[in-house]
């Protein structure tokens, strides 16, 4: 079901002509000039605004492609209505509902408000009342003897039965146990050693103590108390602050590097800063040159020194003059330059060492 929607529907609903006489629909008849019925926009409208508002009050939403919205929204209305709590003006009292079978709360307080309150009073034969079993258990025996029971002992009896009785195993003719004084003797010279009982496979105390001298104690080792102690991580041992770990080896030796060749260097480990130092030996350089030189290790973050020095006998220089100077380049190359006054020295190797990080 669905509201009207083409291109040529109004927008608001168009205001009904006044009311007419009642009257039914008619094909008309040509031949006697009587017209058709005309069908007009209001009574098409009262049609479909009366389909839509039985679907708004059984809360359905009007659907174009579907042609069973009208009945199932009848059937939810008529269902809800008959729901229990839905029906109106529902009878409070028995006489409302036609119930003939039960009492009213007067009639049923009416009727058992007579009711009998004693035995006799409900023609009850077959039991006794308090006062008569008060009566007859009266004069009831309170003894063994008043009943005539005699396979039981009396309180006197039983105390005087027991009083004498036995108070040791021989007493009660038990011989299949030791007395106290039996067991003492027996087990008096019993073995109180290892040794005593033969046993070789275990220590004595004396022999565990002296195993375990010197053993650490499971408490925190210091310079004076042997224990225990947690190995030290790299931060620690780099940070040199802690003094409650233990360095390891491979700690101690973190960062760590050497080569000790022509060309090599030296890296300490991170607990010591990590300096690193290199050094090295051109080949032989003539007068105004300059060669770039890779560090046998590239330095990591900074470069501090550079030292050069001519490498070789240079004692016949006394009217001449070498010099060598070096520069950083970047973290990984230097650069090394030699001048001399006279081009008869014949050139110089250069020697130099750096340092960083």
């Amino acid at each position: 079901m669905y509201q009207i929607d083409n291109s040529t529907a109004a927008t608001t609903i168009p205001a009904s002509a006044p009311a007419g006489p009642p009257g039914y629909f008619t094909d008309g008849n040509p031949a006697t000039g009587v017209a058709a019925t005309i069908l007009p926009a209001e009574f098409m409208n009262m049609l479909m605004l009366e389909n839509i508002n039985v679907l708004t009050a059984a809360g359905i939403e009007p659907d174009k492609n579907k042609y069973n919205q009208l009945s199932l929204a009848i059937s939810k209305i008529v269902g809800s209505s008959l729901a229990w709590a839905n029906i109106k003006d529902k009878p409070t009292t028995l006489a409302g509902y036609g119930i003939i079978d039960a009492y009213t709360k007067t009639e049923a307080g009416t009727s058992f408000a007579s009711k009998a309150t004693t035995l006799a009073g409900y023609g009850i034969t077959d039991a006794y009342t308090s006062t008569q079993t008060d009566n007859r258990y009266a004069g009831k025996s309170t003894t063994l003897a008043g009943y005539g029971i005699i396979d039981a002992y009396t309180k006197t009896e039983a105390g005087t039965s027991f009083a004498s009785k036995a108070t040791t195993l021989a007493g009660y003719g038990i011989t299949d146990a030791y007395t106290a004084t039996q067991t003492d003797n027996r087990y008096a010279g019993k073995a109180t050693t290892l040794a005593g009982y033969g046993i070789t496979d275990a220590y004595t105390k004396i022999q565990v103590n002296g195993l375990l001298g010197g053993k650490a104690n499971n408490t925190q080792a210091t310079e004076s108390v042997a224990g225990i102690a947690a190995v030290a991580t790299q931060s620690q041992t780099n940070a040199g602050v802690d003094d409650a770990t233990i360095v390891t080896p491979k700690k101690m030796r973190a960062g760590f590097v050497s080569s000790f060749t022509l060309n090599g260097f030296i890296a300490f480990p991170t607990w010591l800063g990590g300096l690193v130092i290199q050094w090295g030996r051109t080949a032989v350089m003539g007068d105004g040159t300059s060669i770039t030189v890779s560090l046998p290790a590239s330095f990591t973050s900074t470069t501090l020194q550079l030292w050069t020095s001519l490498y070789g006998d240079v004692s016949g220089d006394a009217s001449a003059c070498r010099v060598s100077s070096g520069q950083f380049l970047n973290l990984s190359q230097i650069k090394v330059s030699y001048n001399e006054t006279s081009t008869a020295l014949g050139g110089s190797a250069v020697t130099w060492l750096c340092v960083g990080f």
